[in-house]
């Protein structure tokens, strides 16, 4: 079942950002910026997956600015998704659950796209 499915991606994903999550900087709320989760998630999916997703590369630009708009595969998100996870980025940052979860929904859209072709 799908929530079953998506507890165990969780649970997956989580020990497999702990090292880089441990690694990057944080605020004193415990928070990642736009920056660190850029690169902790393009990290996980070329190091676990083998997968290099558009957008999360920065293709010889820098790390930080402005990237969300930039993943393909969040286009398949609904708005209201997008719009939080963006809103969030540009604000107070990501806890490091919101960067599990963000994991899980990209590593799901992938699953999803990749059965489509």
């Amino acid at each position: 079942n799908f929530s079953a499915s998506v507890k165990r991606d969780f649970a997956e994903l989580r020990k497999e950002l702990a090292p880089a999550l441990l690694a990057l900087p944080y605020d004193a709320e415990g928070r990642f910026s736009s920056t660190a989760v850029r690169y902790a998630l393009h990290r996980l999916f070329i190091r676990v997956r083998g997968w290099s997703l558009v957008g999360l590369d920065p293709e010889g630009q820098a790390w930080n600015g402005t990237w969300t708009s930039k993943v393909a595969l969040l286009g398949q998100a609904p708005a209201s998704v997008r719009h939080t996870i963006a809103e969030r980025l540009e604000g107070p940052g990501l806890s490091g659950n919101d960067v599990v979860a963000f994991a899980v929904l990209l590593q799901y859209l992938a699953r999803e796209d990749a059965t489509k072709h």
